[in-house]
């Protein structure tokens, strides 16, 4: 499941970024990529619904680490 996640609704530098999530019994991978396709933010989050709530807040939050 891919979401597009723009400047519109997250206050923050980049432009666009995009979401990945692989859903898997007991965790999931979640990566965060810019419009150019550079990887943001890679990880590996138990499937639980407060810990990907905390998950996007970090990225409202700006906490996305840029290198």
């Amino acid at each position: 499941m891919n979401k597009k996640v723009t400047k519109s609704n997250l206050d923050c530098s980049i432009s666009n970024m995009y979401i990945g999530i692989d859903l898997h019994k007991k965790y999931l991978q979640v990566a965060v990529v810019d419009e150019k396709g550079k990887v943001l933010r890679n990880s590996k989050i138990r499937n639980d619904l407060d810990e990907l709530g905390k998950f996007f807040k970090d990225i409202n939050n700006q906490d996305v680490k840029v290198s």
